[in-house]
């Protein structure tokens, strides 16, 4: 695309309507399209070497998708999902070689007491704040996004202002793209009038944590540094995450050495995403290393710590070590809880050891009083179900039905899947029968499992018959998925 042609009018109009906004980056990047063009100035060479390392966008973001009214408004001002992780800034740290170790040099930097502090860092937000008649408004407008005028950011704007930080949050959470939600994030940030308020910023970080959107999460972390709203270790925590997602251990850990220079003291909860990472990057070692060092500054690990090295020894298949954690947890004054034992479970049913299984819920009341629940017994069926274990997961069934039990339709399901996946068409459709007889009515995605099944051993009659059972017994919602083939 050829460059714009400005003239010293459309500089100095740039500058002012963008420097309230202190996008000096994307300013300089103007600068710079022009003085190419027109040969004339020289401007910032910091700003100038910011651009050439990717720390801006093109010209047509200079609000990072939310632009002003004007010439090619819709286009600009539109939420697009536009945020990507190769358009954020890397600040170099992929050419930079760390440690393996810098987490321990972290922890072992503290000294002294560890203050537990009441975090903000998770706020619930109740069915009230969803439902509000202006967070729907505000969603809708997001939805409208591609035939956005400038009436409808005005009507946006106004609606804003009026958003309790709550409200704010509600809107964040309700959308099904996060990028969406991060490009609002900080299109509302820049707008005259408002502020984030600081649990903005966190339910903010919470939603790219769930995410791989690492360097989005990054940018609002920073912003949270100049805006002057204190940053909390479950605010680092929450970054680390994202990085984690993404598959960058080394960035993840260097989450905390930002941390430190900032001199935010790590408490347990920081402790326990570190160990997270480690252990999700498959560095169980170095994990166990950060809990003897976590100890040694005076950080008691708890049963979420246990709980992530239980799960890293699951995953290294070393099954006798996950259990000889397990039984050595209540002499350190941590006993296990179910998490413990359902997460050495899943891994049983995974190798189909089903003797095992039940040997471990005889010690989970024995050894931990911890009584078999409804719960459980869902855990186990749909874990023998995923990795085809049918039979095993029929017979974990019939125990929870006649220890009085009420196993809902979503396990059944699983187990009429698993039937279906190996082609044992008539024990499908037997269970299916059983349904009825226990009054669990299979709803359609049961009968969805069965003509699937059918379908995929070329038996379409009967899928068809299938088909028209459901609708003789009332199946409501019915998704018809069938593929001839």
């Amino acid at each position: 695309m050829p460059l714009l042609r400005f003239n010293h009018y459309l500089l100095r109009k740039v500058l002012a309507s963008h420097f309230y906004s202190n996008h000096l980056s994307c300013i300089a990047l103007s600068l710079y399209s022009a003085t190419n063009y027109v040969s004339s100035a020289s401007y910032s060479t910091a700003n100038l070497r910011d651009q050439n390392k990717g720390k801006c966008s093109n010209i047509r973001n200079f609000n990072d998708g939310f632009g002003k009214a004007g010439s090619g408004f819709q286009e600009n001002l539109s939420f697009t999902a536009s945020v990507s992780d190769e358009a954020e800034e890397e600040e170099g740290e992929e050419g930079e070689e760390s440690s393996d170790d810098e987490s321990l040099e972290f922890i072992s930097s503290f000294h002294g007491n560890h203050k537990n502090t009441e975090s903000i860092a998770r706020v619930e937000i109740g069915d009230g704040e969803f439902r509000h008649p202006m967070v729907r408004e505000v969603c809708r407008l997001i939805t409208l996004r591609s035939s956005w005028n400038p009436n409808f950011e005005g009507h946006l704007r106004h609606l804003l202002r009026s958003l309790k930080p709550l409200l704010v949050c509600a809107v964040l959470r309700s959308q099904v793209d996060e990028r969406v939600a991060l490009n609002f994030f900080h299109w509302a940030d820049r707008q005259w009038r408002y502020r984030h308020d600081t649990v903005v910023y966190y339910t903010m970080l919470d939603v790219l944590s769930k995410t791989k959107l690492c360097q989005g999460a990054r940018r609002v972390l920073r912003l949270m540094t100049r805006r002057g709203i204190e940053c909390s270790p479950e605010a680092f925590g929450y970054v680390m995450v994202s990085y984690s997602r993404a598959g960058k251990l080394r960035n993840a850990l260097r989450v905390l050495t930002l941390m430190q220079k900032a001199g935010v003291e790590p408490n347990l909860s920081i402790c326990n995403t570190t160990i997270y990472v480690l252990v999700n990057g498959s560095k169980l070692e170095q994990a166990l290393r950060f809990l003897e060092r976590m100890q040694v500054t005076g950080i008691k690990p708890n049963v979420v710590t246990y709980n992530c090295l239980i799960k890293g020894y699951c995953d290294l298949n070393r099954i006798e070590d996950a259990l000889g954690l397990i039984a050595g947890m209540p002499s350190k004054g941590c006993p296990p809880d179910k998490v413990s034992y359902y997460t050495v479970m899943a891994f049983l049913c995974k190798e189909k050891k089903i003797d095992q299984v039940k040997h471990l819920m005889e010690n989970m009341v024995q050894d931990s009083n911890l009584i078999p629940d409804q719960v459980t017994y869902n855990t186990l069926i749909h874990m023998l179900s995923k990795h085809g274990h049918a039979d095993d997961a029929l017979a974990f069934l019939n125990e929870a039905e006649d220890k009085g039990f009420h196993v809902d339709k979503v396990g059944y399901s699983a187990i009429v899947h698993s039937f279906c996946q190996k082609g044992r068409m008539g024990e499908a459709k037997s269970l299916v029968i059983d349904m009825y007889s226990r009054g669990c009515n299979p709803d359609v995605v049961t009968y969805t499992a069965i003509i699937d099944g059918f379908c995929r051993l070329g038996r379409i009659d009967e899928a068809k018959k299938m088909l028209q059972q459901m609708y003789n017994m009332g199946a409501s919602q019915i998704r018809y998925h069938i593929q001839l083939c």
